[in-house]
């Protein structure tokens, strides 16, 4: 039994033929590592693991994924359609066989059924680093990714392939999942050069800067009605519209988007965030038009409150750490009930987008911007998440209870984890940084005071209202 240093193993249950080792990747049997002082990849239901400092697909998680009335239940938690019909697909029904890996969707292929040919939509590129199209730019493809990244973080996978189909009503649904597909020696190589380029891009490179777009809402005091934002902001710009227009009696655009400029600390976030509500308080100069944040404002119209990461790419790893550790303690915070209705079509576990700046990001929260007590907060908890996720292991959310409660936001299902939570963040060394902030976060939490999305924010910002009325006409 030897003990491996290289940086990935991948643990197959029979090697392919031929395989071509990279420098820091090697495909082994299962039984002949007793220890792993690097990433272990589990190719298949291994029974015989060795002791690892990481291991990606864990074979409990595996084991899940294969049977099909777990999946089926953990798919509909997350709100990710599926179909298991084990009945024979309509001739020449189209299907997209989509192969990720730790969020990386490394190869998409094209097959109508009772076909084997396959053709190649999307293909990993060594040199680029990235995925390249080799056809047109298709938003189906994106939408055929974006499902099949979902439903293998869900499953608590880090990887696998995910086919996808059109159902009756020509939605994109799932209809299987494969925790460890064939892939063959061409198949092995190609994720071996997937993962020297990962190994490069995973970890944080000088400073970690944070960005984010946090929106509000404009609401009239009287009357209590939505005013669009697009009524006082352009669509661009330091203040403007989020990209979500009402096409009735429009297209009007009821969401304003904050693009402060990224910073390091979170202290200096904020007080960019500051100088550009002064900025967009002079665009609506009035007493009587209300700024609201939180989770939804309006009936039917979700904000958010994303934050952007960079250099740093995501890993399975990273986002559930940021839904244990960041997601969690904001949920307690949030209104229930309008918590509740936003996550039936946003902020769901995991959400996350690549971005152009070399990072990502994470687009879980609700709009922080109820205070800048808070919005520091928050983004200092966010700093140290990810500046920590290592040495982060708790995983509640891979368990169908929590899953089941986050998404109708039961908050007695998780304040049971909120010492243990506090406890090993306050045990790294980057807490330390933001103690006093952080302090007074769990601080709320744990005295059981919730935010206020009915508040007019500007009031807690400090920002001088003025005396003029806004007219309706």
């Amino acid at each position: 039994m030897e003990v491996s240093l290289l940086s990935f193993v991948i643990l197959v249950k029979k090697k392919p033929k031929s395989f071509q080792s990279g420098s820091q990747v090697k495909i082994v049997q299962a039984g002949e590592l007793s220890e792993v002082e690097g990433t272990v990849i589990t190719w298949g239901l291994i029974k015989n693991m060795p002791k690892a400092t990481r291991v990606l697909n864990h074979p409990e998680q595996v084991e899940r994924a294969l049977n099909k009335r777990y999946m089926s239940q953990c798919l509909r938690i997350n709100r990710i359609p599926l179909t298991l019909s084990e009945e024979e697909l309509p001739e020449w029904t189209k299907l997209y066989v989509v192969d990720v890996f730790d969020l990386i969707i490394w190869r998409v292929r094209e097959l109508y059924y009772g076909e084997r040919e396959s053709h190649d939509l999307f293909y990993w590129n060594k040199e680029a680093g990235y995925l390249n199209q080799t056809g047109e730019p298709n938003s189906e493809l994106e939408r055929v990714g974006r499902l099949a990244q979902r439903t293998i973080y869900s499953l608590g996978l880090d990887f696998g392939q995910v086919v996808i189909i059109r159902d009756q009503d020509n939605h994109l649904v799932v209809h299987n999942v494969r925790p460890y597909p064939h892939l063959g020696r061409s198949g092995f190589q190609v994720l071996s050069e997937v993962l020297e380029v990962l190994e490069e891009r995973r970890e944080i490179n000088g400073k970690l800067f944070l960005g984010a777009d946090p929106e509000f809402m404009l609401r009239e005091a009287r009357t209590k009605k939505m005013l669009p934002a697009s009524s006082f902001f352009a669509r661009q710009g330091i203040v403007g519209c989020d990209n979500y227009a009402i096409r009735h009696n429009g297209p009007y655009y009821p969401l304003a988007e904050l693009r402060p400029l990224p910073a390091v600390e979170p202290k200096e976030l904020v007080e960019g965030i500051k100088e550009i509500m002064k900025r967009a308080l002079m665009l609506v100069p009035y007493r009587n038009v209300q700024w609201l944040a939180g989770s939804m404002p309006f009936a039917g119209l979700a904000i958010g409150g994303h934050i952007h990461f960079s250099p740093i790419w995501p890993s399975t790893e990273l986002l559930h750490v940021l839904d244990t550790y960041l997601t969690i303690p904001v949920m307690l915070l949030e209104n229930s009930k309008t918590a509740q209705a936003r996550r039936r079509r946003y902020g769901f576990l995991g959400d996350f987008r690549w971005k152009s700046h070399g990072g990502f990001e994470y687009r879980a929260l609700s709009s922080w911007l109820i205070s800048p007590n808070i919005a520091e907060a928050i983004l200092a908890l966010a700093r140290v998440v990810v500046m920590e996720y290592h040495n982060l292991l708790q995983r509640p959310l891979l368990s169908l209870r929590f899953q089941h409660s986050f998404y109708v936001h039961e908050k007695e299902a998780f304040l049971s984890l909120l010492p243990s939570l506090r406890a090993d963040l306050s045990s790294t060394k980057t807490y330390q940084n933001y103690a006093d902030k952080l302090d007074y976060l769990f601080s709320m939490l744990e005295e059981g005071k919730r935010w206020n999305e009915q508040r007019d924010i500007r009031q807690a910002w400090g920002l001088s209202i003025p005396q003029k009325q806004y007219h309706i006409f």
